[in-house]
């Protein structure tokens, strides 16, 4: 009897004890399961976020090459426009820097607008020695005076005939530099004067 009593107190208890344990199994495995969903929510929001951090970075990638890819095409738009207005006057570019041993198209240019304008002149080219040394190039420095002929032109004519001879020298098709002008003339403007002009035509060496 005794014995009996013993098992069914400890099926009682098992009874007792038995929900206890299913709330705690039950529990773990929520916990279990919350964990789980945690780390895969936080995996799948890290890869998310990868991916949207390198699709971005290719995005600004592609936008930047589409930037210098319309730079070039805008720098080459604009050296084509140039090249078309300065291929026409090509001819005049290398006519403006004649050459050092031939200076016949300037001094014939000298004489016409000394006969437009009604003066007598009188061109003296300064020799090799008389010129002034320009510096020797150093290297990796660059040589900015260039190459240039010195001369003076001396001028007789009224003071009109004077200024409209330095007028037309001031549009000359060469490149000039004009050092010096000293004009004597008498006070009445209209009497014959004189005039020394001081000047550099640059070359092509």
């Amino acid at each position: 009897m005794k014995k009996i009593l013993d098992k069914t107190t400890k099926g009682i208890k098992s009874l007792v004890e038995e929900p206890e344990l299913v709330i705690k199994k039950a529990v773990r495995k929520s916990v279990i399961l919350s964990v789980i969903v945690l780390l895969l929510v936080g995996g799948l929001i890290y890869f998310t976020v990868t991916k949207i951090k390198s699709y971005s970075r290719d995005l600004q990638a592609k936008q930047n090459l589409i930037y210098l890819t319309n730079q070039q095409i805008q720098v080459g738009n604009e050296t084509l426009k140039n090249w078309k207005e300065i291929e026409p006057n090509l001819d005049k570019v290398e006519n403006a820097l004649p050459s050092p041993d031939d200076l016949l198209g300037y001094l014939g240019f000298l004489e016409s607008i000394a006969a437009t304008s009604g003066v007598e002149q009188t061109v003296k080219m300064q020799s090799q020695d008389q010129q002034q040394k320009k510096p020797q190039n150093i290297p990796g420095q660059e040589n900015k005076n260039g190459s240039s002929v010195a001369h003076t032109i001396d001028l007789k004519g009224n003071f009109e005939q004077i200024a409209n001879y330095i007028s037309l020298l001031e549009k000359a098709p060469y490149f000039i530099q004009i050092t010096s002008i000293n004009i004597s003339s008498n006070q009445d403007l209209s009497q014959e004067g004189v005039a020394l002009i001081g000047l550099n035509v640059y070359t092509y060496p």
